[in-house]
């Protein structure tokens, strides 16, 4: 199953026509962060182990993820960080490191 948007347009010559645009459907999820990062502590102060340890966490949260829900249809997982516009100093350096929402 296939999903698009159906564009209905008109050119400079007035004549009007339709485009259909593929979109694939997505959505966010926050997993619980029980690492250092989530903690408030800068990727300056983390340890190499630290950080693997978080690499290791998502990595198996995609895993079980696309294991789960690919045979119903998921096309592909993406770990992607965004930032906590939310968050008081969300425009310092500190709001860009680790500790961030991913």
């Amino acid at each position: 199953e296939r999903a698009g948007v159906e564009l209905f347009l008109i050119d400079e010559e007035n004549r009007k026509f339709k485009a259909t645009v593929a979109h694939e459907p997505y959505f966010f999820l926050i997993p619980e962060d029980k690492t250092a990062a989530g903690f408030g502590v800068s990727s300056g102060d983390m340890k190499a182990n630290d950080v693997h340890e978080l690499q290791t966490h998502y990595q198996d949260l995609t895993s079980t993820i696309i294991r789960m829900y690919q045979p119903r249809g998921l096309n592909r997982v993406e770990i992607l960080r965004k930032m906590d516009l939310d968050a008081p100093n969300h425009l310092g350096l500190q709001s860009q490191n680790l500790g961030g929402r991913p």
